[in-house]
């Protein structure tokens, strides 16, 4: 019985295919069977790290709508049934509300300077503790206000992140600091 040279190129290329497949990088097949390669851990740091960006980017477009006193963008940051506890005043349910309570701020408040101080995420959802400041105009004079705001952010389908849950304080002592001298020497959320 003889073999037809089509028999054989399609032997051969069987053959060069099964060499192929089993000549994967010792580290894939580790990676595949759990023992090796990329760990638990360095996924987490790196989910971890891609969350902090993204909220990261939040606060950015958060500074960027309270600067320019756009209500819509700023409220839009939140979910819609968010709550929020705001320094001065009661708890704040729904977008509705925020945006309310941005509409009587935002008119006599300079800009906003952002500082992530903690950060954790888990699953769908982030916790940030987020330094805080601007300053009130209150006739001639700038009230300055230095504050922590502890956020809860929640991860939509989309990858997306919204504030849930927002809880602000003012700093004991913070009318003796200026925000113009804490912005200039805090981070903005925007190079975390």
């Amino acid at each position: 019985m003889s073999i037809s040279p089509g028999s054989r190129w399609i032997a051969a290329s069987a053959a060069v295919l099964a060499l192929a497949c089993a000549a994967r990088p010792a580290s894939a097949q580790r990676d595949l069977y759990g023992m090796g390669g990329s760990s638990a851990g360095d996924a987490r740091r790196q989910f971890i790290a891609e969350a902090r960006e993204k909220v990261g980017a939040l606060l950015a477009e958060y500074e960027s709508a309270w600067g320019s006193r756009d209500l819509r963008a700023l409220s839009g940051l939140y979910a819609g049934n968010a709550t929020v506890y705001p320094a001065e005043g009661g708890m704040l349910t729904g977008r509705d509300a925020v945006r309310e309570h941005f509409a009587r701020l935002l008119p006599n408040a300079e800009p906003l300077r952002t500082q992530i101080v903690e950060f954790k995420a888990a699953g769908d959802l982030a916790f940030a503790t987020v330094q805080v400041s601007y300053a009130v105009k209150e006739g001639a004079a700038d009230r300055p206000y230095l504050g922590t705001d502890v956020v809860v952010l929640r991860r939509d389908w989309a990858g997306d992140w919204t504030i849930v849950t927002q809880f602000s304080r003012q700093e004991p002592g913070a009318m003796a600091n200026t925000p113009r001298a804490t912005a200039a020497t805090s981070d903005s959320a925007g190079s975390q």
